[in-house]
């Protein structure tokens, strides 16, 4: 009679012991990715090689060379050529960092003048590892400026670090460093809640990643499984992760050089984006493109808070062109509508410039009625309130000597 366990065991198609078990059968890297294995004075490395041609689209986004990117370097701070970017993004064997940590995978990028060319180091087992540090930088020293994704936290100082360890020349530090984690972080801070690098990819670029690819929290564990056992079943999702990565790090370049030198005009930006864009003309002094941006994200419907906050960038740049009229105007508009910093500029300015004492003690007296209000939900600095009330007392006595002056 039948084993009732072992029925159901067979019923559930798992196997008990090794009778039936077919021994896996290892494959190369090279068996599973196409590549070519490069000899370097140190050794082999395995590279990886595809010419992303212009013109394909990668989401919404043509890869291309941008027409323009000078606006967008100066908001980044550096001063370079696309050409003289290097897109790079790392696979390790840990996700925390430390000089513990390998990165078994280097993939990078970069214009030429006929493609987006990328390439993707891998560190075979037996490979040693200052070969494939060695032909990373034969593409990192005729360039000068780095792009990465949360590299200057991550990437960059593991690279760093394996330089120094294997005892190469500290050459990125003299290079510039583009995160674009860190201009995400201003451009889209006010639309969208999480801006990691598969976020923009979902909600700017419009790219859906399929599901063979392997998630970044897996790479570690693939890698590990690969060097202990010889298993290469999941290595290609890893390398097609690294090249997308890689990939996407173009078209959010491409995606903001775009934002920053439209010829078209921004009523296709959702309004926080063109808030957002306004602002960082602002920061790099294009003044008068700034203007027209914030007006237009009032216009489209923006927030109270930040139409509170754009009359406010309005008004610092009234000041600074002298017209204090204006200055005026746009300080009211944005204290009409809540702001605690509208206030304190308009106190300041009617006791400071007016000489209208009454007047500014109204502002100061609303001002200091919205930090209490605000304090029942969250702390306001006290140095703020004791301030505050310091000015109180001072523009009751310069109100009260006014008075007297005015009786004589």
């Amino acid at each position: 009679m039948d084993d009732p366990i072992q029925a159901l065991l067979r019923a559930l198609n798992i196997q008990m012991g090794m009778k039936d078990i077919v021994p896996r059968k290892n494959t190369r890297i090279e068996d599973i990715v196409a590549g070519q294995e490069i000899l370097t004075e140190f050794g082999p490395v395995y590279a990886i090689e595809k010419s992303v041609p212009y013109d394909q689209m990668h989401g919404v986004v043509k890869i291309s060379i941008p027409a323009q990117v000078e606006m967008l370097h100066s908001w980044a701070g550096i001063n370079t050529s696309v050409f003289d970017l290097l897109f790079f993004d790392l696979e390790t064997t840990g996700l925390s960092g430390g000089s513990g940590t390998l990165p078994f995978l280097i993939g990078f990028g970069y214009f030429s003048q006929t493609s987006f060319e990328i390439r993707q180091l891998f560190l075979r087992a037996s490979d040693p590892e200052p070969a494939q540090l060695v032909e990373f930088l034969k593409f990192v020293t005729p360039r000068s400026c780095l792009v990465s994704y949360n590299g200057k936290s991550f990437d960059a100082p593991i690279l760093k670090n394996r330089l120094i360890l294997n005892r190469f020349p500290a050459v990125l530090d003299s290079l510039q460093h583009m995160d674009l984690l860190h201009l995400a972080r201003k451009i889209w801070k006010y639309r969208l809640e999480s801006r990691g690098l598969k976020d923009l990819e979902r909600d700017i670029l419009h790219f859906e990643r399929n599901a063979d690819e392997i998630p970044g929290w897996m790479v570690p564990e693939v890698y590990a499984a690969y060097v202990r056992n010889g298993e290469t079943d999941l290595l290609s999702g890893v390398i097609s992760h690294n090249y997308l990565d890689v990939l996407s790090l173009a078209g959010i370049y491409i995606y903001l050089a775009k934002m920053f030198s439209d010829t078209r005009g921004y009523n296709e930006y959702p309004t926080e984006d063109q808030y957002s864009i306004a602002k960082a003309f602002r920061v790099i002094g294009q003044n008068d493109q700034a203007e027209k941006l914030f007006d237009l994200s009032v216009k489209s419907g923006l927030g109270e808070e930040l139409t509170a906050d754009a009359f406010l960038q309005k008004a610092a740049m009234a000041k600074s062109n002298g017209d204090l009229i204006k200055f005026e105007e746009y300080c009211q508009k944005a204290a009409f509508r809540g702001s605690p910093s509208a206030l304190l500029q308009l106190t300041i300015f009617y006791e400071h410039v007016r000489k209208e004492y009454q007047l500014a003690l109204q502002f100061a007296q609303l001002l200091l009625q919205t930090y209490t209000n605000r304090d029942k939900n969250a702390r306001v600095n006290k140095k703020k309130i004791e301030n505050l009330n310091r000015r109180i007392t001072r523009l009751n006595e310069k109100i009260k000597l006014s008075a007297q002056s005015g009786s004589r």
